[in-house]
């Protein structure tokens, strides 16, 4: 599909980041789509570490746009259309579209910019999109649709990502909640940019998902857990209520005081949680 949907009846053309004049029609080499995926990574990291402001936190978009290493990136992209996504297993297809999504944000935002608005993001994510393997993907769809198991948006009025004729359906992976702590938005709140190895991907998304959860901030009396809006927007890829949502954190949680405060939330007879502002 050539659009995708932004919100209700609102749907934007894609435009398609890596377009290529050829494609190759051959089966590639063995491991070339974590290799590409790899490649592209640490091309994200060295665009990153080439653009940091003196906070050493700060990304300098105007300058990295019109960068050499940007240039070497996109390039690169085009190898996109060289991958077998049929030839991959699950596994390798779940740690291929987290690089990928990650990699597409950032030349998204380097492209065309983001804009700070709600519905410009929503017409990024939308619109936002790399051609793979012959198929072009958007944002929405690489999360909802193949990270998430084909699931709505947290966005209202929109459906999954793909109907039951879409090819693209059998690429799905069955729903992790611990992507969401692996990919990257472009906001200041997302989790940060690494490497997912299909190899070590398990312990990465512990690591990834531990390392998130202990971020989180105590309350003000330090009794509670504020959490991060992620689990409020996917709240169903966590449990179907409060409660769960917190027993499905709490093994991630390792620092003392905030596994206490998780614990005594527990403990209670009617949990609720309280999420802190994404920026």
């Amino acid at each position: 599909m050539q659009y995708g949907q932004v919100i209700g009846p609102i749907w934007f053309k894609k435009k398609v980041l890596n377009e290529s004049k050829h494609f190759v029609d051959v089966s590639p080499p063995k491991n070339v789509s974590s290799n590409i995926a790899q490649n592209l990574m640490s091309s994200v990291k060295t665009l990153y570490v080439s653009s940091l402001l003196n906070d050493g936190k700060t990304v300098d978009y105007a300058s990295l746009s019109k960068s050499s290493e940007f240039e070497e990136f996109k390039a690169q992209t085009t190898q996109l259309n060289d991958v077998k996504l049929d030839e991959m297993t699950e596994t390798e297809r779940k740690a291929f579209f987290i690089n990928v999504y990650n990699a597409l944000t950032i030349h998204g935002i380097l492209s065309l910019g983001c804009g700070d608005s709600l519905f410009e993001r929503l017409q990024f994510y939308a619109k936002v999109s790399y051609s793979i393997d012959k198929f072009v993907f958007n944002l929405n769809e690489i999360e909802n649709g193949v990270l998430r198991e084909n699931r709505r948006s947290p966005t209202p009025f929109t459906k999954i990502p793909f109907s039951a004729d879409d090819p693209r359906l059998k690429f799905t992976s069955k729903c992790d909640p611990r992507i969401h702590f692996a990919l990257n938005c472009g906001a200041k709140s997302c989790p940060p940019i690494r490497f997912y190895d299909p190899e070590k991907i398990e312990q990465q998304l512990d690591l990834a998902t531990k390392a998130f959860v202990n971020g989180l901030e105590l309350s003000e009396n330090g009794k509670s857990l504020r959490l991060s809006k992620i689990f409020y927007w996917y709240r169903n890829d966590f449990g179907s209520n409060d409660r769960e949502i917190l027993e499905w954190i709490e093994p991630f949680v390792t620092a003392p005081e905030k596994k206490e405060a998780v614990k005594n939330q527990l403990k209670g007879k009617d949990v609720k949680c309280s999420y802190a502002p994404y920026d």
